[in-house]
């Protein structure tokens, strides 16, 4: 969504003068998006949002101290249309921290919170857990009426797609999963475009304000064509393979080093790891049973002391109906260790 208009109705009931209980229901007025890449259209632009119930306690008030400073924790129930970003597909959790100071009629508030809701995907565009950042003005004309505005941001990095200042070739569209090596870098896998993606803030000459749209980092991102046969007739990247989800061994199991990121290659039955100092592909595949479309991996060290032998990836056989993998009628799921020696005669 790239901006919403919406109004909040609730009610509010205090208690010993530092704890409030308020219930409230946003309305969306309006509110502006298109799914990234996929030419789908525009969400649904009104509707109702999450209902939430928020308690809030006062830690320093106004009238004791400069500031008044208050922590709330709201609680969202699943009422809105997560479909359309009007809501999460389950309950929501954010604590908030707010400082606010009042001149007159007139009060002003600035909050910061951490958003913990469900994981939603739709297409290839997820919505998780996020950073939030509010600023808001009242105005309290008579003691039983509010009235405001809010402004309030997430935290937003998109992988550059139709964007001017990147050639054509290294657009990307389709995050996959993401993870963070020992370095603070972001990796993501970009399924729709076919890249194994990282990305440094600490290069990005915007990191907020209005100019900070998504699009407002293009020097921050640098993608990794991944092995394989392209797509034809398509502007830009777009390769055959498939990656459905990416993941960091910061610890060395596999084998190749540590801060390796491995991308699953769902569509040629594989794990797709880069070596991010040279830029260089290593491909595990998997050649029988063939049907190894994996969706996930994760690492284990199971003997720190064991060398080779004490550490191995894990993937598993995924697809939705395992019966047709190789082997046909009757087959199921299957577990795949990768361990890599350090040479070919180490024991």
């Amino acid at each position: 969504v790239d901006n919403r208009q919406q109004l909040d109705v609730g009610a509010s009931f205090g208690l010993f003068g530092r704890l409030e209980l308020a219930l409230m229901l946003p309305i969306i007025v309006h509110q502006k998006g298109e799914f990234p890449g996929q030419r789908m259209g525009p969400t649904a632009s009104a509707g109702l949002g999450h209902l939430v119930f928020q308690p809030r306690v006062a830690i320093f008030k106004e009238d004791s101290a400069p500031l008044g400073l208050a922590v709330s924790l709201p609680l969202s129930f699943p009422t809105g249309n997560s479909d359309a970003f009007m809501g999460y597909a389950g309950m929501g959790f954010e604590p908030r921290l707010t400082v606010s100071k009042t001149l007159g009629p007139v009060q002003v508030m600035g909050t910061f919170g951490y958003l913990f809701q469900p994981r939603s995907t739709i297409f290839e565009l997820t919505d998780d857990d996020k950073a939030t950042l509010r600023a808001a003005v009242r105005f309290r004309p008579i003691p039983w009426l509010d009235l405001g505005l809010e402004y309030s941001s997430a935290v937003l990095a998109e992988a550059p797609f139709e964007n001017p200042a990147v050639d054509p070739d290294q657009w990307g569209y389709g995050p996959r999963g993401i993870d963070v090596d020992r370095n603070g870098l972001i990796w993501t896998a970009l399924g729709g475009s076919g890249h194994l993606a990282s990305f440094d803030r600490s290069k990005c000459e915007v990191l907020n304000g209005p100019t900070a749209t998504g699009q407002h980092c293009p020097e921050g991102w640098t993608l990794y064509q991944s092995p394989g046969p392209t797509m034809k007739g398509v502007e830009g990247s777009a390769n055959a393979d498939f990656h459905y989800y990416s993941w960091v061994d910061q610890f060395n199991t596999l084998g190749l080093g540590a801060n390796v990121p491995i991308a699953t290659g769902s569509g040629s039955d594989s794990l797709l790891a880069l070596m991010p100092e040279t830029g260089e592909w290593v491909v595990l595949r998997v050649p029988y049973p063939l049907g190894f479309y994996s969706k996930g991996l994760d690492g284990r060290i199971d003997d720190p002391d064991g060398g080779w032998k004490g550490r191995g990836l894990w993937a598993s056989y995924d697809s939705s109906a395992n019966w047709h993998n190789e082997g046909g009628k009757g087959m199921t799921s299957q577990i795949v260790r990768f361990q890599i020696r350090p040479d070919p005669l180490a024991e």
